[in-house]
Protein backbone atom coordinates (compact mmCIF):
# COMPACT_ATOMS: atom_id res chain seq x y z
CA UNK A 1 0.00 0.00 0.00
CA UNK A 2 1.25 3.07 -1.19
CA UNK A 3 2.14 6.19 1.79
CA UNK A 4 -0.49 8.94 1.18
CA UNK A 5 1.50 12.38 0.80
CA UNK A 6 1.28 14.69 3.64
CA UNK A 7 -0.26 18.12 3.32
CA UNK A 8 2.45 21.50 2.82
CA UNK A 9 1.17 23.79 5.21
CA UNK A 10 2.52 27.98 4.46
CA UNK A 11 3.03 30.02 7.58
CA UNK A 12 2.34 33.78 7.05
CA UNK A 13 6.05 34.19 8.05
CA UNK A 14 6.95 31.72 5.48
CA UNK A 15 5.57 33.06 2.58
CA UNK A 16 6.64 36.74 3.80
CA UNK A 17 10.24 35.24 3.55
CA UNK A 18 9.56 33.20 0.01
CA UNK A 19 8.44 36.79 -0.98
CA UNK A 20 11.44 38.88 0.45
CA UNK A 21 14.14 36.17 -1.68
CA UNK A 22 12.65 36.66 -4.28
CA UNK A 23 11.77 40.53 -3.85
CA UNK A 24 15.95 40.51 -3.24
CA UNK A 25 16.87 38.34 -6.33
CA UNK A 26 14.98 39.63 -8.61
CA UNK A 27 17.07 43.15 -8.34
CA UNK A 28 19.96 41.38 -9.70
CA UNK A 29 17.37 38.39 -11.89
CA UNK A 30 14.31 37.61 -12.19
CA UNK A 31 15.19 34.42 -14.18
CA UNK A 32 17.52 33.35 -11.16
CA UNK A 33 14.80 34.38 -8.34
CA UNK A 34 12.24 32.80 -10.16
CA UNK A 35 14.48 29.91 -10.42
CA UNK A 36 15.47 29.73 -6.68
CA UNK A 37 11.91 30.13 -5.25
CA UNK A 38 10.57 27.40 -7.56
CA UNK A 39 13.29 25.19 -5.73
CA UNK A 40 12.38 26.10 -2.12
CA UNK A 41 8.50 25.65 -2.75
CA UNK A 42 9.51 22.06 -4.67
CA UNK A 43 11.91 20.80 -1.61
CA UNK A 44 8.62 20.21 1.05
CA UNK A 45 6.67 18.33 -1.69
CA UNK A 46 8.92 16.45 -2.58
CA UNK A 47 9.62 15.10 1.23
CA UNK A 48 5.76 14.97 1.54
CA UNK A 49 5.90 12.39 -0.40
CA UNK A 50 8.36 10.47 0.22
CA UNK A 51 6.73 9.59 3.59
CA UNK A 52 10.77 9.90 5.26
CA UNK A 53 10.01 13.10 7.55
CA UNK A 54 10.90 10.97 10.45
CA UNK A 55 14.21 10.65 9.33
CA UNK A 56 14.93 14.08 8.71
CA UNK A 57 17.58 16.26 10.84
CA UNK A 58 16.51 18.18 13.45
CA UNK A 59 18.06 22.38 13.48
CA UNK A 60 21.13 22.29 15.23
CA UNK A 61 20.18 26.06 16.11
CA UNK A 62 16.58 25.08 16.59
CA UNK A 63 15.65 21.51 17.45
CA UNK A 64 11.92 22.31 17.68
CA UNK A 65 12.21 22.10 13.68
CA UNK A 66 13.59 19.97 11.50
CA UNK A 67 15.50 21.19 8.61
CA UNK A 68 15.76 20.80 4.79
CA UNK A 69 18.95 22.65 3.09
CA UNK A 70 18.18 23.92 -0.70
CA UNK A 71 21.27 25.87 -1.79
CA UNK A 72 22.03 28.54 0.15
CA UNK A 73 18.91 28.59 2.03
CA UNK A 74 17.68 26.43 5.41
CA UNK A 75 13.49 25.60 5.41
CA UNK A 76 12.63 24.73 8.83
CA UNK A 77 9.64 22.89 9.10
CA UNK A 78 7.54 20.53 11.64
CA UNK A 79 5.67 17.61 11.06
CA UNK A 80 2.07 16.82 12.02
CA UNK A 81 0.58 13.59 11.24
CA UNK A 82 -1.31 14.13 7.76
CA UNK A 83 1.01 17.57 7.28
CA UNK A 84 4.29 19.31 7.13
CA UNK A 85 4.10 23.32 8.09
CA UNK A 86 6.64 25.33 6.85
CA UNK A 87 7.63 28.11 9.68
CA UNK A 88 10.45 29.86 8.02
CA UNK A 89 13.40 30.10 5.26
CA UNK A 90 16.33 31.52 6.29
CA UNK A 91 19.68 32.38 4.39
CA UNK A 92 22.23 30.47 5.71
CA UNK A 93 23.94 33.14 5.42
CA UNK A 94 22.98 35.34 7.72
CA UNK A 95 24.03 34.97 11.47
CA UNK A 96 22.80 31.60 12.80
CA UNK A 97 21.82 33.23 16.02
CA UNK A 98 18.86 34.55 14.43
CA UNK A 99 17.46 30.48 14.31
CA UNK A 100 16.91 30.59 18.23
CA UNK A 101 14.63 33.45 18.26
CA UNK A 102 12.34 31.52 15.56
Amino acid sequence: MEAKSKEIIWTEPAVKDLQDIYNYLSERSVIAANRIVTLLIDAPVSIAKSGFTKALVSDEYNPKYRRIIVGNYKILFTVRKISIVIHRIFDTRQNPAKLTRL
